[in-house]
């Protein structure tokens, strides 16, 4: 299987500030649930982590592979899923 980790920066999860801290972290989890559920849709049988970090990440997506898939395409796919899943919540 293919570990996939998706990293959220609790500092940029809401550019505009319009939550509180509560309300930030609910947003993250319920963000961090429906992302994971997402990417396993997208990549059945890959073992998806929700990694929150406090400040900025360098990479939203971290994907382990092997020599038989395309990292570029798993990654592009990966991010897609991800803005997707943030574009069409009900996130602060």
């Amino acid at each position: 299987s293919m570990p996939i980790t998706i990293n959220t920066s609790v500092q940029n999860f809401d550019p505009s500030g319009t939550c509180n801290d509560a309300e930030l972290r609910d947003s993250i989890a319920a963000y961090g649930t429906a992302a994971v559920a997402a990417m396993e849709k997208a990549f059945p049988g890959s073992e998806v982590d929700h990694n929150v970090i406090e400040g900025d990440v360098s990479r939203s997506i971290e994907i382990s592979y092997d020599e038989t898939q395309n990292h570029d395409d798993a990654l592009f796919e990966a991010q897609r899923v991800i803005e997707a899943v943030y574009e069409t919540g009900t996130f602060c």
